[in-house]
């Protein structure tokens, strides 16, 4: 998925506080024990958190009011993260959330993002590339859950797209055609997905195959490929991944300001900044 533009959401600085304990979390900062915390994040009492560890990294007391952590996409954000970090812990809370208990939300976000969230937990438990791709195969044509899963069938598709699995792109074929019957969208997911398989296949190393997207000269519609590239480099969380990403940002950096490649790069460009931030810090 192309990065957004670096502006603050309205759930961002709930987020940010269970982004903080995550990475404390997975960098061990904070023992696994302390995923309560972030099952507190997604539950909305996130107030009955430990404040002593919270205030160990720097967290402000105010973060602790319950409307921050009351709102659907807090919840949904802390889900999936409790779901990254692929704990066995992680994996038990998950597979103990029903429908039932989130189907009195306005959305089923919640519901959603524990899904796909458990999902990810899985596959980090699968340490062979192809039994991951296998598993992604599966989650795409699971149709026996009983409730609507759009939302983690598209997730399977973005991980099958984004790993270049080609021998899935028939079965991805397929149920973009059922989703919207031959309309303008399914013609253009399908072309996102063939773009970003050709792209991560272009090299046995990702750094480099990712890289290759990141050009000045590319048409307008290769824009969203350049955005998605350069979030997935981000992802990678590597020096080789942060250094193509400062090549990039100073070539986007020396494009005549006020010029109309500028202005189509600055997005992009000011996503790379606050990456390598977020990577120095």
């Amino acid at each position: 998925m192309p990065l957004l533009a670096a502006t603050a959401a309205p759930n961002a600085a709930a987020n940010g506080v269970i982004d903080r304990i995550f990475d404390a979390i997975m960098k061990g900062t904070l023992p696994p024990n302390d995923l309560k915390i972030l099952e507190h994040a997604a539950e909305g009492r996130f107030e009955e958190s430990d404040v002593a560890v919270a205030l160990s990294l720097g967290i402000n007391r105010a973060a602790f009011s319950p409307l921050s952590f009351w709102q659907e996409g807090v919840r949904a954000h802390a889900l999936m993260k409790i779901g990254e970090t692929g704990l066995a812990e992680a994996l038990r809370y998950l597979e103990g959330i029903r429908f039932e208990d989130v189907r009195n939300f306005q959305s089923q976000e919640p519901w959603h993002a524990a899904r796909i969230a458990l999902h990810v937990a899985k596959m980090k438990g699968i340490r062979d590339p192809q039994e991951q791709l296998v598993f992604l195969r599966s989650a795409l044509t699971d149709r026996d859950t009983g409730v609507e899963d759009g939302p983690l069938h598209n997730w399977a598709m973005r991980e099958l797209c984004g790993r270049g699995d080609i021998a899935s792109l028939p079965t991805i074929r397929e149920y973009l055609k059922d989703l919207f019957a031959g309309t303008v969208g399914e013609q253009e997911r399908v072309h996102d997905c063939e773009a970003k398989m050709e792209l991560v296949t272009r090299s046995s190393d990702r750094v480099q195959a990712l890289a290759s997207a990141l050009k000045i000269d590319v048409r307008p519609s290769d824009l969203n490929l350049v955005a998605w590239a350069v979030s997935q480099l981000d992802e990678l969380h590597s020096r080789e991944a942060y250094r193509e990403l400062s090549r990039f940002g100073a070539e986007i950096r020396a494009l005549p300001p006020n010029s109309e490649l500028a202005h189509q790069f600055s997005v992009i460009g000011e996503n790379i900044r606050v990456a390598l931030a977020q990577w120095v810090r």
